[in-house]
């Protein structure tokens, strides 16, 4: 076999069986990787182009977890408060006991 160098002249290049193997399962890996990016590319580009949800059913969950994030804040701020009011109580009957 002939190999062509850069230079422009031909290179002897004697290939054993494993090379040959080698090349030939090098080559036929590519075809299987290249006909399985056509299929995908086909497959997206036959892929409807809008598969969302519509844009109201989008807005209605977002508010609906707004006002769900919303009530648990509310929840939050509520065992905040009794928290406040139960840690003045403690502070003045300890205030009692010691002062």
């Amino acid at each position: 076999m002939h190999v062509l160098a850069a230079e422009g002249g031909p290179i002897n290049a004697v290939f054993g069986p494993f090379e040959d193997r080698t090349l030939w399962l090098v080559l036929g890996i590519s075809l299987v990787a290249l006909l399985f990016a056509y299929y995908l590319v086909r497959e997206v580009l036959a892929a409807p182009e809008v598969t969302r949800v519509p844009r109201t059913a989008r807005t209605l969950r977002g508010v609906a977890a707004i006002r769900e994030l919303e009530l648990k804040r509310a929840h939050i701020d509520a065992s905040l408060a009794e928290l406040r009011v139960i840690n003045a109580e403690v502070r003045q009957q300890l205030d009692r006991r010691h002062g």
